[in-house]
């Protein structure tokens, strides 16, 4: 298991972890992640804080589990 600090994940960061591979892919775990404090830096991209992923990745566990 990783270490969660508070360094800023870019949209590069988030499209290896979650092996994004369509930009659509990305554009739909954003909408969600916006709920978790993921906010676009102008010029720059997206970006999350660690923390605030791995808050977003618990969440999205617990969903899967109440489906199956």
């Amino acid at each position: 298991m990783e270490t969660v600090t508070d360094r800023l994940l870019t949209s590069q960061d988030i499209k290896e972890r979650l092996r994004i591979t369509h930009p659509m892919q990305l554009h739909r775990a954003l909408a969600s992640m916006r709920e978790f404090g993921a906010f676009k830096v102008p010029g720059l991209g997206w970006r999350i804080k660690e923390s605030d992923y791995a808050r977003y990745i618990l969440h999205c566990k617990e969903l899967q589990q109440r489906r199956a």
